[in-house]
């Protein structure tokens, strides 16, 4: 499959010209490798190093080769990146509707304790309360108080 390696840009630039602009020793060699021409002027350092440099075809397939597999392990981590993302968002939102279910549990509970009779108010405890024996003096005038009423009662 053979490609035409010297066509010119709008600038009038080959794509040679453009692997020694970007001082690319890959990308130049390459280009030469294949037939490549230059149609505007270079300095003759950029093209001397070019031109010294004892990278061959072979070379630059295997840099090329190795590039690619680069770029390929590249892409496969940035899709295991992806996955992973896309699986923390959905633990997140499972999470954060977990946590609402809970919420929302804890509301009705202590909504039923609210409306159960042990959030009856209880009377305020005084210090009063730990007298028992006003307690006990109170209950037995009820009591004597309550017997002489029932005996009299009886006899009558």
């Amino acid at each position: 499959n053979k490609t035409t390696v010297n066509l010119l840009s709008r600038w009038n630039t080959s794509p040679l010209d453009e692997g020694i602009k970007s001082k690319s020793v890959l990308c130049a060699k390459l280009l030469v490798a294949c037939g490549g021409q230059t149609f505007v002027h270079h300095d003759a350092e950029v093209l001397g190093v070019i031109n010294e440099s004892e990278m061959t075809l072979a070379d630059v397939r295997k840099s090329i080769a190795a590039e690619v597999n680069t770029q390929s392990e590249r892409r496969r981590e940035m899709h295991k990146l992806k996955q992973l993302h896309m699986k923390l968002v959905d633990d997140t939102a499972e999470a954060a509707r977990v946590v609402h279910l809970q919420h929302r549990a804890q509301e009705d509970v202590i909504y039923k304790l609210y409306r159960s009779r042990l959030a009856i108010e209880l009377p305020v405890f005084m210090e009063s309360d730990l007298e028992f024996h006003n307690l006990y003096q109170n209950l037995e005038k009820d009591t004597r108080g309550n017997l002489l009423k029932e005996v009299d009662r009886h006899s009558a």
